[in-house]
């Protein structure tokens, strides 16, 4: 019952965790290269062509709609808004990692946790 529920105490400790690293690195990779490993699978980059990235989406969203009166509606909203541009920086560390995994015959793989 609740009158018999006797709160824990608050300065108990958590057993710790050890976590497998995200990012092993053994190419001898730069530390900017294995920042943006580390973000992950699921890690996008925005589109380098702005104006190409949008022709593509609105086509696509036309052979969706297939001639709907929404299609014009919809293709304007998206030409008129901005897109996200990667910076400079961002450009430069996907090329740099590109040409290393080219040149050094290096594998990126998704990691196996013994399953």
């Amino acid at each position: 019952m609740l009158r018999d529920f006797v709160p824990p105490a608050k300065n108990t400790s958590l057993p710790s965790r050890n976590f497998y690293p995200r990012l092993v690195n053994l190419g001898g990779l730069a530390r900017d290269e294995q920042e943006l490993l580390q973000k992950g699978l699921k890690f996008s980059v925005s589109p380098l062509n702005e104006q190409f990235a949008k022709d593509n989406l609105v086509a696509d969203l036309e052979i969706r709609l297939k001639g709907n009166h929404f299609t014009n509606q919809c293709a304007g909203i998206l030409r008129n808004h901005p897109a996200d541009v990667p910076d400079h920086f961002l450009r430069r560390t996907i090329k740099n990692l590109k040409t290393k995994i080219i040149e050094h015959d290096l594998i990126v793989t998704k990691a196996d946790k013994g399953n």
